[in-house]
């Protein structure tokens, strides 16, 4: 697993997809190293943190009351159009699946009325 090293702080670099444990004291350092801004995500009701990296990944924190998850998106949905459509097919394709899904289904039963 290689590394990266944020304000001071090394991380290691997950493969894409595989989620590390990031506890409390962790996860607030690397808030507060100025990397992480705030994003969105699935589950919509916790809080998400992107850091992009040089290489076109970034780094997804999760923090859920006092659980948090890092793990590394193989494409960063903060890098335009093509980076945002390459992310929902690849990092995120079950949350983009329903989001659609539902959207058609909205539209269908709205186009009913």
């Amino acid at each position: 697993m290689s590394c990266v090293r944020i304000a001071g702080l090394t991380v290691q670099l997950p493969p894409p997809g595989v989620p590390l444990v990031a506890p409390g004291p962790q996860a607030q350092a690397l808030l507060d190293s100025g990397c992480f801004k705030p994003s969105t995500g699935w589950p919509p009701w916790v809080s998400h943190y992107r850091c992009s990296l040089s290489d076109g990944t970034c780094l997804h924190l999760v923090i859920d009351g006092d659980a948090a998850t890092l793990h590394r998106d193989r494409f960063d949905p903060h890098q335009g159009a093509v980076s945002l459509l390459k992310h929902l097919v690849s990092d995120a394709p079950v949350e983009t699946a329903l989001t659609v899904g539902s959207v058609a289904l909205a539209a269908l039963f709205l186009r009913g009325r």
